[in-house]
């Protein structure tokens, strides 16, 4: 993948949690069966998301995996735990609801009347020989710290790579356009005959700049989490 199709990727997932986290916080009791679904759904979804962010930048495929995985086991690591630990915790608690149908809000604590989900524990691997203790009692505690490090890790990451600043040069960008255009299949005729040709008065590289700009001011927000008592 090209930097900015990882930057791209990024910033989709970050929408998708943080949509997920939203809806998840704004669930309270007493639920119906159904709401209870759906409290299962959008913490899993979340879940899903938030380490889809990490296991990119993680990837083979994707430049400087090392130096982020270093810097990510650094930052979730702690007095108590290490970082690495941590995330394998999270990583098989995130393979056990995705593709072994755990249920991740199965055993919750109700304050006032808000579900506070118990952290499942332990989570071990397929095989059952792999086994990762929860590094805190409560999900929300999880979030809360995942939350407080990743976002700020990401757009550190990209910074200091300087991915944000790579640009492809306008005549280049507009070839590009262009080709897409010819090679359309959902277009009208007369649509692609207008669009090519407006494309040479149009400042791609600024277009670039401006799309970048709003991807890393969606990866920067985060959902405001509840204080409970």
């Amino acid at each position: 993948m090209e930097t900015s199709e990882v930057i791209f990727s990024i910033e989709w997932y970050v929408k998708s949690k943080n949509l997920a986290l939203k809806n998840a916080l704004a669930i309270r009791c007493p639920m119906s069966l159904d709401t209870q679904e759906e409290h299962r759904q959008y913490y899993s979804q979340y879940l899903s998301s938030v380490l889809s962010i990490t296991e990119l930048l993680c990837d083979k495929a994707t430049p400087l995996r090392n130096e982020f995985r270093d810097k990510l086991y650094s930052e979730l690591g702690g007095e108590h735990i290490d970082g690495s630990k941590y995330y394998d915790y999270l990583r098989e608690l995130r393979n056990s609801v995705v593709h072994r149908g755990m249920n991740l809000t199965a055993s919750v604590h109700i304050v006032n009347d808000f579900p506070l989900i118990l952290a499942p524990t332990p989570v071990s691997n397929r095989n059952g020989n792999q086994v990762h203790e929860a590094p805190e009692k409560y999900f929300l505690s999880i979030i809360e710290h995942v939350e407080t490090v990743v976002p700020a890790l990401v757009i550190k990451h990209i910074e200091d790579s300087g991915w944000h600043s790579i640009f492809i040069c306008n005549e280049q960008a507009q070839e590009e356009s262009k080709r897409k255009v010819e090679q359309s299949e959902a277009m009208p005729d007369w649509v692609k005959q207008e669009a090519l040709r407006v494309i040479p008065d149009i400042d791609m590289l600024d277009m670039q700049k401006q799309r970048m700009k709003s991807a890393l001011e969606n990866i920067r927000t985060t959902v405001a989490l509840p204080k409970i008592a």
